[in-house]
């Protein structure tokens, strides 16, 4: 993952790839660590974040208009 600033609040972020390609902005100081089990019942730790539009005071801002 790249990182990076949002353009409109400058907050610290990561760019990651979605499964279709596009570039999705991750807010870095929503890190996590957290645990998913699989079917076989065993725990993995994984590292998840927020998307950052979730919480940018200024996402509006960059919404494509339908």
């Amino acid at each position: 993952m790249n990182e990076g600033r949002c353009s409109s609040c400058g907050a610290p972020l990561l760019w990651a790839v979605t499964e279709r390609g596009k570039h999705m902005p991750l807010s870095k100081q929503t890190e996590r660590r957290r645990f998913v089990v699989d079917e076989h019942g065993i725990a993995r730790s994984v590292v998840t974040y927020e998307a950052h539009w979730a919480d940018c005071p200024n996402a509006a801002l960059h919404r494509r208009s339908p």
